[in-house]
């Protein structure tokens, strides 16, 4: 069971997978906040918070999510890129850019926990996230 002093930022403009993504962090016991704009940081994340991790949703990245990428990356926050299609250009652009993991925006519940899980466990290793595979 992860720390549920884990905050998540989870930011997406299609409302299906924040609904998803949502319960299934809520589920695993992270406290987490949805936000469906592309300003950052959301009103729900006070001036000088950092979240332990901020995870973006898209279909593809193009300006507007550059722009999102670009001013998270800046506030030195760690950013997780769920894709739904990516080149391998644009990965290692994300990548050299700062971004902690960048990988493809799945709509399995399951899946996406094991993602944001694995990329806590490198950013935030100090706490108890638990075994992707439900082992621990």
């Amino acid at each position: 069971m992860p720390d549920s002093e884990t905050k998540i930022v989870v930011i997406d403009h299609q409302a299906y997978w924040l609904g998803l993504s949502a319960t299934a962090l809520t589920d695993e016991g992270f406290s987490i906040y949805v936000h469906s704009r592309y300003d950052y940081p959301p009103p729900e994340i006070a001036d000088g918070e950092k979240p332990d991790l901020v995870i973006l949703g898209c279909p593809a990245i193009r300006e507007e999510e550059q722009k999102l990428i670009e001013s998270v990356l800046a506030q030195d926050h760690h950013l997780l890129v769920l894709c739904t299609s990516l080149s391998m250009r644009t990965m290692r652009s994300l990548f050299l850019g700062g971004a902690s993991d960048v990988a493809d925006k799945t709509f399995d519940p399951n899946r996406l926990v094991a993602v944001i899980k694995e990329t806590l466990r490198r950013v935030k290793p100090e706490t108890e996230i638990g075994d992707p595979e439900g082992r621990a």
